[in-house]
């Protein structure tokens, strides 16, 4: 059975498997449907960047996504807070 998903304005239809694989990625990195529809459809095979970075260049890029994805949320939540007090 195929899915739709829509993104930006725009359309498309997906394996339910495929469908799934984004849900899940959305609920398990906190990503947008958009970011995770991105990372599903595009990224290289895990297998092609396997070994390009020292295991401490990839702590610290982790560390560093970690703290972006902290600050979205942060900025999410007083956005969220704000609009509640105007109730």
């Amino acid at each position: 059975m195929d899915r739709t998903i829509r993104i930006s304005g725009q359309t498309i239809r997906v394996s339910e498997e495929f469908y799934e694989r984004v849900k899940a990625r959305q609920e398990e990195e906190g990503e947008s449907l958009e970011e995770a529809v991105r990372h599903e459809a595009g990224g290289p095979h895990p297998g092609e960047v396997a070994g390009l970075f020292t295991p401490e260049e990839t702590e610290r890029m982790k560390e560093a996504v970690e703290e972006l994805r902290s600050r979205d949320r942060s900025r999410l939540e007083r956005v969220r807070e704000a609009f509640s007090e105007d109730e």
